[in-house]
This record gives C-alpha cells, sequence and structure tokens, in this order.
C-alpha cells in the first residue's frame, strides 16, 4: 500500500535524494530545512509541510519550520504536540510498527479504516480515526 510505489505516485526517497545532492553546498541549518520543506511541498505535491521537533526537557514535539500552499506558514513554537498525540504514537510506538512507513497520507488511513472490523484491532481502529480527525481538522 506504499505510494511510493504506486506508478502514479513520486518516488519520495528519489526526490529527496536528489535534493539532498543539490543541498550539499548550504551550510546554515536553517536555510537547509526550509530548502528540504519546498522541495517536499513542490516536488511530492502536498498542501503543507512542517518540521517538528522534540523537545526532550518538555517531553513533548514542536513545530520549528512550516509551509503550505499560498505562503500558509504556521508560526515556529506556536504547535505543540505531546507523546501521546495519535500521530506521534502512530510513527513512535512499537505496537503500529507493522502500519507505519516513513511517511503518511489521509488515503493510507482511509484504507486501513475501510478494513473490516474484525480485520482491525479496535485500539488501532480508534488511533486511526483520531488520526484522521487531525488530518481533517487542519
Amino acid at each position: 500500500m506504499s505510494k511510493s510505489k504506486d506508478k502514479d505516485w513520486p518516488d519520495y526517497r528519489k526526490e529527496l535524494e536528489k535534493a539532498a545532492k543539490q543541498m550539499v553546498l548550504v551550510h546554515r541549518v536553517d536555510v537547509l530545512i526550509k530548502l528540504i520543506l519546498r522541495t517536499i511541498e513542490r516536488n511530492l505535491k502536498i498542501k503543507h509541510v512542517g518540521l517538528f521537533l522534540y523537545d526532550q526537557e518538555k517531553n513533548e514535539y514542536v513545530a520549528k519550520v512550516s509551509r503550505g500552499k499560498g505562503g500558509l506558514k504556521i508560526p515556529s513554537g506556536l504547535i505543540k504536540v505531546s507523546e501521546d498525540n495519535p500521530l506521534i504514537k502512530f510513527f513512535t510506538d512499537a505496537k503500529f510498527k507493522i502500519f507505519a512507513g516513513d511517511f503518511l497520507f489521509l488515503d493510507k488511513i482511509n484504507g486501513f479504516l475501510a478494513l473490516p472490523k474484525d480485520d482491525l484491532d479496535k485500539d488501532v481502529r480508534k488511533l486511526f480515526e483520531n488520526i484522521k480527525f487531525q488530518f481533517l481538522l487542519y
């Protein structure tokens, strides 16, 4: 079900490798991050992309850089997400590793939710419903 293997979707790894070759000479981390996000947004045709960094002292993820269509940006530090957030759990909790990959699209979540109730654990289904709600929220 991986989008990168579907011929209708761009190969995100290939796109990132191509972008990385162009970014080798960038020495400022903030410029590099913005360049990476712009590349992801443009080449993968994503409406909004952002980078969250983990703050160990506060035990939360903080939005540092964001960009989207029409110049939409979330100010740095405005959004903070706890480790209990469904999106964070999806990528960090070993219980969900069989579903997780390097990225997540709403189509993938809808595919999981379309499975028969008996094919998906109740807790996993609830997590996907919460993730879908967050996708639609933003």
